[in-house]
């Protein structure tokens, strides 16, 4: 679909330097890096000794930046598996983020509070971080692992919206992660599959999620996370990363709870067939190549390997580019595909067979997803262009979304557009998922974020796609003129997604009830200027959806009919 979108270390000379001039040594690098205090003692990890930093208002957090967690995926090992990062002498001090994955810049981004990246860029992007409570309990605390947006093409976890003091603050150690992104990460090509010993391409990104995964499993316990209770969440690519972990046999029992904000839609393509109409994704991989600059023939893999990342990036659209009003067409897609190895067959046929990761899950999207998608979209100049390109897109569903998504003045054509995608992309997925999980038995909690944000952002696109990361994450301190209203809306969110992460049931006393979902009821927890549980939320809608969705799968010779 259209939307689908160097750091140096410094080794301590422990062995050699007496104890006070290392601590000398090391507040001068904890300055130098912005912060005064540093962790006393360093925590061993299976790769070696790493310091962090002392954060919070109250000092009540140690956070551990820039943790490698594989081997820099550079040279030979661009589009391979992440291998196990190398051991270190000494104590490494995780002062800094670790570079993001290499991507073009987004002025448009970079304009909103807490989105600039605040870290360099580089291939060597394979790094975590940590935030854990300075005063944990005795016993190990729930972990919750963050997985960062941006269309799988742009996002870092260095990005200051994400930062999870506060979160941690609340009992619970908060993993975030960087992943490699766009060509570099979910590039598939026939010659890649070719030199696979699984015969595929295209996942790595996902592959690195997996490791991280894998990370915490041998690691966290040192830092006071307990890895029997790893919850992963994420929103957009994030959100959408966390449907392709749920459905992935390699990531069973690295994970036992998932929380998915905004995933998008789940009409995978196929590595070598044409699911949904897509080309495959092989022969995308070909055309993205020849977009680099890569000459077809037997040598093309070896030619993009010789390419510098910055010329990969030549093949990616920017956000900012105007895109047509597209649900279907082969473009060029860098995302999650279906490889027989990492996603073993079409997430929607997955999750209707029950054969899905099964962990307790809360799922769910915003009001206004769609409005700040169509700030960059191709608007049709009347309503016969406009129900021309329902008919292209939806065929026969398009009389029916018609009358659900109504056009009867040019005037409204931004709001219907971003409506029908908003539904489209998000909400519907959501609702799919959830109802999805009746064929396992871990519940599913589905809710719907409608609370605009204060401020110019909230009052020109409402409840808009990733308008709830600051509330879930504690960081209101970059939504200008919060209200009492913002702030206890705060404290509702952040309090079910740790309480979910702690127990797999998000309700606790003092909390408003959030029942499990149950596709017969369809109730959902409703977040607006108060919560409450609501049923049959945009039903008609959401209904034609499916039926569309239903019939395309059909027709792109991914389900029986």
């Amino acid at each position: 679909m259209w939307y689908k979108g160097c750091l140096t270390f410094v080794v301590s000379l422990i062995l050699v330097t007496p104890v006070w001039a290392q601590n000398t040594a090391t507040a001068a690098k904890a300055s130098s890096a912005g912060v005064l205090k540093v962790v006393a003692e360093p925590l061993k990890l299976d790769t070696g000794l790493v310091r962090g930093l002392v954060v919070g208002q109250d000092e009540s957090v140690h956070h551990y930046r820039g943790i490698p967690y594989a081997a820099a995926p550079v040279g030979d090992r661009r589009w391979r598996p992440p291998q196990p990062a190398s051991p270190w002498n000494g104590v490494r001090e995780c002062y800094k983020f670790g570079a993001a994955a290499p991507q073009l810049a987004s002025p448009m981004l970079a304009t909103i509070p807490g989105m600039a990246l605040e870290s360099a860029t580089n291939e060597d992007c394979l790094f975590l971080n940590v935030w854990t409570p300075a005063a944990a309990a005795g016993k190990p605390l729930p972990v919750m692992v963050w997985i960062h947006g941006g269309g799988y093409v742009i996002g870092a976890s260095s990005q200051r919206l994400y930062d999870a003091t506060d979160l941690a603050s609340r009992g619970v150690v908060v993993v975030s992660i960087n992943y490699r992104l766009g060509m570099l990460g979910f590039l598939a090509h026939p010659q890649l599959s070719a030199e696979s010993a699984h015969g595929a391409s295209g996942n790595y990104g996902l592959l690195d999620q997996i490791e991280a995964l894998r990370w915490v499993q041998r690691n966290i316990a040192a830092f006071g996370g307990d890895p029997r209770r790893v919850t992963i969440f994420g929103e957009s690519a994030g959100g959408g990363s966390v449907f392709s972990l749920l459905v992935s046999p390699l990531a069973k029992g690295l994970f036992h709870r998932a929380i998915a904000e905004s995933g998008p839609a789940l009409n995978f393509a196929h590595l070598k067939k044409s699911f949904y109409g897509f080309e495959r994704a092989e022969q995308t991989g070909i055309e993205l190549a020849k977009a680099c600059g890569a000459p077809e023939g037997p040598e093309q893999l070896a030619a993009l390997r010789a390419m510098s990342a910055e010329q990969l990036l030549k093949a990616v659209p920017s956000l900012e580019q105007p895109r047509e009003f597209a649900i279907r067409g082969n473009l060029l897609r860098l995302a999650p595909v279906v490889d027989g190895w990492v996603i073993h067959d079409d997430p929607m046929t997955t999750l209707a067979a029950g054969c899905q990761n099964d962990v307790p899950l809360m799922v769910g999207a915003n009001r206004d997803e769609g409005t700040m998608f169509t700030l960059v979209a191709k608007m049709p100049k009347s309503v016969d262009e406009w129900n021309s390109a329902l008919e292209k897109n939806f065929g026969a569903q398009a009389a029916a979304l018609r009358e659900l998504y109504p056009v009867t003045a040019a005037g409204d054509m931004r709001r219907a557009m971003a409506d029908l995608l908003g539904d489209f992309v998000f909400v519907a997925p959501a609702r799919y998922v959830a109802r999805h999980m009746g064929s396992v038995s871990s519940p599913a909690y589905l809710y719907h974020f409608a609370h605009a944000p204060a401020g110019p952002t909230g009052r020109m696109l409402g409840a808009h796609h990733a308008a709830e990361i600051a509330y879930v994450l504690d960081n209101l301190e970059l939504v200008p003129g919060v209200s009492t209203t913002d702030e206890q809306i705060r404290d509702a969110l952040t309090s079910y997604w740790v309480q979910f992460a702690a127990t797999g049931n998000p309700n606790r006393e003092g909390l408003h009830e959030w029942p499990a979902y149950d596709a017969a009821e369809d109730r959902c927890l409703l977040v607006e200027e108060t919560i409450a549980t609501t049923q049959a939320l945009r039903k008609s809608k959401l209904d034609a959806i499916d039926s569309f969705m239903d019939a395309w799968r059909r027709e792109g010779g991914v389900a029986s009919p």
